[in-house]
C-alpha cells in the first residue's frame, strides 16, 4: 500500500464503503458554504423514492450506522473526492457549453427535489463505476485492515461496568403529613448523601482517564424523593464517563444484583431511621413552632408598641 493510501482515517474509508454497498441507490450531500454545518447528509433510494438516512440539521437517527461510520458524520470527506475514492459533482459547477452540470443531472435522475431551493453551494458524493472498480482494488482491503483493527481493539476492551451515581436522598414523609405542615416549617432531619449503583454499560474503547461505553441501561428505579448527579456525557454512540465513576469495572453477572441490594439496605436504613425519629418528634416540633409563631406575633405587636412610645411626638 502506498503512503498516499495510508491518510485515511477510519471513518473515511467507512464512508466510502457504506455508499459502495449500494453505489446504485446511495449517495451523501454536504454544504460547501464557509458558515455551512460540516455534517454529511445521507440518502437512499428505494422503490422510487429518496429516503434521508441523515441530515445536518436532524442527525443520524441510526445509531449503528453512525457508529459504523465512526461515531460522527463531520468527517472530512475532501481527500476522498481529490483522491477520487468517490466522485463529487459541486452544485455550483457550470459546464461551458451551459448544460446541467452532474449535480443537476443525477437529482433529475432519481427525481428529487429536495435541493432545489437550498442556500449555497452542496457536494454531491457517490460511488460510481470506475470509482467501485479502484474501490474493489485498492481501498476496500485497506478498510477491511482498518476496521479489523477496531473490532480488535474494542474486543480487548470490552468489559461490563457499574456506574455509580451520586445522589442526595430526603426523608420520606407522606402526603397526609406534608399537607399538615405549617407554612415555613423545615423538617430537621439531615439528607442522605450517598454514591448508588445506576447504570450498567458495555466498554469499547478506554482513555488515561475516560471509559467510551455503549449500550448503558439504568438498574435502579429512578423513584423516592432523591436528587442525582448524571456522569454520564455525550450522546450515542460516543458517551463516556471519566473512569472515577466506575463503581466496579469489569463487573460479573451477577454484580449488578450484588451492589443493588447494598444500596437497598442502606437507604431503607435511612428511611426508617427518619420514620422512626419523625413519630418521636413531629408533635413536639409541631408545638415548639406553634410557639414561636405566636411568639413572633407578640414581638412584633410589643415592639410596634415600644417604638410608638419612644417616638417624640410633632405638635
Amino acid at each position: 500500500m502506498t503512503k498516499s493510501k495510508t491518510k485515511f482515517s477510519y471513518a473515511q474509508l467507512a464512508l466510502a464503503d457504506w455508499l459502495a454497498e449500494d453505489a446504485a441507490n446511495r449517495f451523501a450531500v454536504v454544504a460547501t458554504g464557509h458558515y455551512s454545518s460540516k455534517a454529511i447528509s445521507l440518502y437512499q433510494v428505494a422503490n422510487g423514492e429518496v429516503i434521508a438516512i441523515s441530515s445536518a440539521s436532524r442527525g443520524c437517527e441510526d445509531k449503528t450506522l453512525l457508529d459504523r461510520l465512526g461515531g460522527s458524520l463531520e468527517i472530512n470527506y475532501s481527500p476522498l473526492v481529490s483522491e477520487k475514492v468517490l466522485v463529487g459533482n459541486h452544485s455550483d459547477f457550470s459546464r461551458d457549453d451551459g448544460n446541467d452540470n452532474g449535480f443537476t443531472n443525477f437529482m433529475k435522475s432519481i427525481g428529487y427535489k429536495g435541493f432545489d431551493d437550498a442556500h449555497g453551494g452542496q457536494l454531491l458524493m457517490r460511488q460510481t463505476d470506475p470509482s467501485m472498480q479502484r474501490w474493489e482494488m485498492e481501498w476496500k482491503d485497506a478498510f477491511s485492515a482498518l476496521k479489523d483493527k477496531r473490532d480488535d481493539l474494542r474486543a480487548k476492551a470490552s468489559r461490563t461496568v457499574i456506574i455509580g451515581a451520586k445522589c442526595k436522598v430526603y426523608a420520606r414523609v407522606d402526603a397526609e403529613t406534608r399537607k399538615s405542615l405549617p407554612a415555613g416549617f423545615t423538617l430537621p432531619i439531615p439528607d442522605l448523601t450517598v454514591v448508588r449503583p445506576t447504570w450498567k454499560a458495555r466498554v469499547v474503547r478506554e482513555t488515561k482517564d475516560r471509559l467510551y461505553i455503549q449500550d448503558v441501561v439504568r438498574i435502579r428505579d429512578a423513584g423516592g424523593a432523591h436528587r442525582e448527579d448524571n456522569p454520564i456525557r455525550g450522546s450515542d454512540p460516543n458517551k463516556y464517563v471519566d473512569r472515577i465513576h466506575a463503581m466496579v469495572d469489569g463487573a460479573t453477572e451477577r454484580a449488578a444484583q450484588t451492589l443493588l441490594a447494598v444500596d437497598t439496605d442502606r437507604v431503607e436504613g435511612y428511611y426508617q431511621a427518619c420514620d422512626s425519629a419523625l413519630a418521636v418528634a413531629l408533635g413536639p416540633l409541631l408545638t415548639l413552632h406553634a410557639r414561636l409563631f405566636q411568639a413572633d406575633g407578640m414581638h412584633e405587636d410589643l415592639m410596634r408598641e415600644a417604638i410608638e412610645a419612644a417616638t417624640v411626638k410633632k405638635d
